[in-house]
């Protein structure tokens, strides 16, 4: 690994503990009939400088979204970047996960849990109950307020 790939990789740890998220998220779905959930990992970056935005999306191949402010002119757009497929987030994780200071615990959780979905056949095998564990965790790692910060 290059010197500049280092910085940039440092750099982008620091951003994401300030500027992301990481995290599981739930979604419930209808599926003939029937409710299915899932459990995603998400890895996530929001921001209003389209330029810094645009070169992670390149560099990293995160997708961007733009959310404009049409509706409050006084606000800049905002944009999203998320990186997609658990392979392309395990790999993502390891590379920045020397680097992370405040989310270090959400990386290494979001690690282990798309190691072990990676261990099965994850589209047709039901979620381990290590899983929940890791979701759960997750959850109350990231929430906000001053409730959270004891």
């Amino acid at each position: 690994m290059g010197n500049n790939e280092v910085v940039d990789l440092a750099w982008l740890g620091g951003f994401i503990d300030g500027e992301g998220y990481l995290g599981i998220t739930k979604s419930i779905k209808r599926d003939r009939k029937k409710l299915r959930f899932a459990l995603s990992p998400t890895i996530a970056i929001y921001n209003t400088k389209r330029e810094i935005m645009t070169w992670i999306s390149e560099t990293y191949g995160f997708r961007i979204k733009v959310y404009s402010r049409d509706r409050r002119p006084q606000y800049r757009d905002e944009y999203h970047c998320r990186i997609s497929g658990l392979e392309n987030q395990f790999k993502f994780l390891r590379s920045i996960l020397p680097y992370l200071k405040l989310k270090r615990k959400q990386a290494e959780l979001l690690i282990e849990f798309i190691e072990l979905r990676l261990s099965v056949d994850y589209r047709h095998t039901p979620y381990q109950e290590r899983c929940f564990e890791i979701y759960e965790e997750l959850k109350k790692l990231n929430r906000k307020g001053r409730e959270c910060q004891r």
